[in-house]
């Protein structure tokens, strides 16, 4: 899907149950590969990356991986 921001996909049936189950799409002729955690792990490695945004992605960390412990 093309918006003002740029191109950008949404997926359906994610589960944060299970963060690491990868999914694999081709865009734009190549094949990408990635999980629950992919953006997240992109945020917390970026130094650069502002801190509140940091702050969110720490969040969503906790929050998965309780949601797996949870779920077994």
């Amino acid at each position: 899907m093309e918006s003002r921001y740029g191109k950008y996909f949404e997926l359906s049936n994610l589960s944060l149950s299970k963060p690491y189950d990868m999914y694999t799409m081709t865009i734009d002729g190549k094949e990408v590969s990635f999980n629950a955690f992919s953006y997240v792990d992109r945020v917390l490695g970026e130094p650069s990356a502002d801190s509140r945004l940091k702050d969110v992605c720490k969040a969503l960390y906790v929050y998965m991986t309780a949601a797996k412990n949870y779920a077994g």
